[in-house]
């Protein structure tokens, strides 16, 4: 991902937008009965306008009610469907309960590693096998924050996430983050070689590497 997700807030300056999801300057306004040209009386909603595509979120108090109650990051486009199934599930209920969330996030963290390790071995055992085939550091870091802080949220531990919801929305960010570097770059890397690499280089390259794996 290109920059960190900025949750959308009442009255913040700036943030993701939920329609267009860049992080743009919002102009804030209320919103009054009005007969002819004065105002009557205040409905007790406010409204902020993305600079970046015009569109303005509803909040009503503190809350955003349009177009959702949802502040969680929207899923990356290339997330597989039963992942992203669980992810949009947790979108939806993030502002109510940020464990199911949380528990909803981690199940969808065991469906992508299912996704990139087939196989019948326990979550743990899928992000060690990444690991052996060089997951980096940094990776392995999210995998292991969504697995621990989702398990969490089913099994009383350590970390809180009732009274600390920001926790939940930063594992949406890392599954996102996750889906990127493992689907979403491979995949461009791939398309760019094979529409880019003449076929007598490409003969080329798998005889070296035919080599090299003897």
């Amino acid at each position: 991902m290109k920059q960190n997700y900025t949750t959308p807030k009442f009255d913040l300056e700036a943030f993701n937008c939920p329609y267009c999801t860049t992080y743009a300057n919002m102009i804030w306004y209320k919103a009054d009965f009005q007969k002819g040209f004065d105002s009557i009386g205040h409905l007790g909603l406010s409204a902020a306008q993305c600079s970046c595509c015009g569109k303005s979120t509803v909040w009503e108090g503190e809350t955003m009610i349009i177009p959702s109650s949802s502040t969680a990051p929207m899923p990356n486009d290339d997330m597989p469907e039963e992942i992203l199934e669980l992810y949009n599930e947790a979108r939806e209920i993030v502002a109510k309960s940020s464990r199911g969330a949380a528990a909803l996030l981690r199940l969808a963290l065991q469906y992508l590693c299912d996704y990139l390790v087939p196989g019948n071995k326990k979550l743990n055992d899928k992000i060690a096998k990444l690991v052996e085939n060089g997951l980096s550091p940094q990776l392995q870091q999210a995998f292991d924050i969504v697995r621990v802080v989702g398990n969490n949220a089913v099994h009383p531990g350590e970390i809180n996430i009732k009274d600390n919801p920001d926790i939940c929305i930063k594992l949406f960010e890392l599954i996102n983050i996750i889906v990127d570097q493992m689907i979403t770059r491979p995949k461009e890397i791939e398309a760019f070689y094979k529409n880019t690499i003449p076929e007598k280089s490409k003969k080329a390259i798998e005889k070296r590497d035919s080599k090299v794996k003897s």
